[in-house]
């Protein structure tokens, strides 16, 4: 079976994830906290202009083809092309071709529009949303859920009557990763690991460290990414012991993680924006860290049912800063269930490819 994967970015992380899924070619647009090592003796991943993208499309002989998902807004009008031209490539050579999505987009429907004037009516924001997003999901084969919540963001952006007439098949595989839980390692610390930006929580993370460490607090945090608030986190590195790493190979992050007791994502929303899941997160899981995020992440109630800490945003730093002090000194161990072999994305892939 062949199968060809388009994803218009992809990062080191993504590749990883997709170490056991089935093969496939994976065609991308451009590239995003991509460790160039990585790469090295992947064919199979190429970068494509769009051009190329619907040339191979109409030439192709996939048997499946796996676009971004629907509700991705700002690839609306390349998906939906996308998906025309496979499907006229599949009848102009007598063949069938199975269309299918992975969906993660958990923000509250009236969210996906806030680029609207303010004086928008809903009724008229929510008419936008069914003319730009049902055309391709009528053209979709199958579509599989990361999460929960992106399966009630799905049902409620879109009219009863279309899903009562939809021939679509679907399901929600949890994003569970593969353990990489090293239990010879003594953990300790706290760690950030992510985009250098407001709405990944970098602001409140600082305003809380400084407070722990008010409080008398003596753990270590690191934090690894880069973006546009690096000065900030340069800044507060030096008033409050934080280690900075700007982008290091991923042999590092991984090292990083297999050290960290306590993983920390604050992620706050931001516009249209929500926290889907927190490709971090899963890292830390992994790893076997303890978590600690706010209640936007998709899998929020899975986090607290595990054990993890999970937060309001509305929670004052005053709070996360005791929240620091309480779970440094517990003990943690992740629960059995916390990891999936393959990961969830790849047990995903099967379904879409093979179920």
């Amino acid at each position: 079976m062949k199968i060809l994967r388009f994803s218009p970015e992809i990062r080191s992380s993504y590749i990883e994830r997709f170490e056991h899924a089935p093969k496939a070619t994976t065609f991308y647009l451009e590239r995003t906290y991509l460790d160039d090592e990585i790469l090295k003796d992947r064919p199979e991943y190429q970068q494509v202009s769009v051009r190329q993208l619907f040339g191979t499309l109409l030439r192709s002989e996939h048997d499946v083809v796996e676009l971004p998902e629907p509700l991705w807004l700002k690839m609306w009008p390349l998906t939906f092309g996308l998906a025309v031209t496979a499907r006229i490539g599949a009848k102009l050579r007598g063949r069938t071709v199975r269309l299918s999505t992975y969906a993660i987009e958990n923000a509250d429907v009236r969210a996906l529009f806030s680029w609207f004037p303010r004086f928008t009516p809903d009724w008229l924001r929510i008419k936008v949303l069914w003319l730009a997003s049902i055309p391709g999901i009528y053209l979709m084969d199958r579509i599989a859920f990361g999460t929960e919540g992106a399966a009630e963001t799905f049902r409620a952006a879109l009219p009863e009557s279309f899903h009562r007439r939809l021939r679509l098949k679907s399901c929600v595989v949890p994003p569970l990763p593969e353990r990489q839980w090293d239990t010879t390692v003594d953990k300790s610390g706290f760690l950030f690991l992510g985009s250098f930006e407001a709405r990944k929580g970098v602001p409140e993370l600082l305003a809380a460290w400084r407070e722990y460490r008010n409080l008398g607090g003596n753990g270590t945090l690191t934090m690894i990414g880069m973006g546009p608030l690096e000065n900030l986190v340069h800044q507060a590195a030096i008033r409050d012991a934080i280690t900075v790493k700007i982008a290091p190979p991923r042999a590092q992050i991984h090292q990083a993680l297999s050290r960290a007791k306590i993983l920390v994502l604050l992620s706050q929303p931001e516009g249209r924006w929500r926290e889907q899941i927190g490709l971090p997160i899963l890292e830390g899981i992994a790893h076997g860290c303890r978590v600690v995020s706010t209640d936007q992440t998709g899998i929020a109630d899975w986090l607290s049912s595990h054990n993890h800490v999970v937060v309001p945003t509305s929670c004052s730093t005053e709070k996360v800063a005791e929240k620091f002090l309480q779970i440094e000194s517990e003990p943690f161990a992740p629960m059995p269930d916390s990891w999936s072999t393959p990961n969830g994305r790849a047990k995903a892939e099967e379904w879409l490819c093979f179920g």
